[in-house]
Parts: structure tokens; sequence; C-alpha cells
């Protein structure tokens, strides 16, 4: 689904802690603290955000398409 890495690797991670809640709910009956903790942290550099949506957002006024039109085209090249 993501194909920019560090947002690849931040997604694999969180939905890997998700998973374990899961599990952890299921099987315990509840969800470590730090486990919620480490789900909610964002680990992305602000700057790169920054700087990926305003290319995003370039590139969506030059080809005159919305984001999720954007978006679309990334997800099915």
């Amino acid at each position: 689904m993501w194909s920019i890495p560090f947002l690849r690797e931040e997604n694999e991670r969180v939905l890997a802690a998700l998973e374990k809640a899961g599990h952890d709910l299921v099987a315990d009956g509840y969800v470590a603290n730090s486990l919620i903790d480490e789900i909610a942290e964002v680990r992305l550099d602000k700057d790169q955000v920054y700087e990926m949506a305003n290319k995003s957002w370039d590139i969506c006024i030059d080809e005159g398409m919305t984001m999720p039109e954007l978006q679309q085209k990334l997800a099915n090249p």
C-alpha cells in the first residue's frame, strides 16, 4: 500500500503493534498501557512529512487532480 519507505516502515510498525494488541485483548482481556503508547507514538520525521505533502500538492495542482485521485494513481501505477 505505501510505496514510500519511511511511511511503509511506520505503517508496518503500527499494524504489528495493533495485531499484538488485538491478540492480547482476546487472550488476556486487556492491552498494556505501554503497547497503547507504542501504537499512539508517531515516529515520522516532521520535515519529511511536510516535504512529501508539499510535493503531493504540487503534483495535484500541476496535473489538475484532487489528492484522492493522486493517492489512487500512486496506489495503482
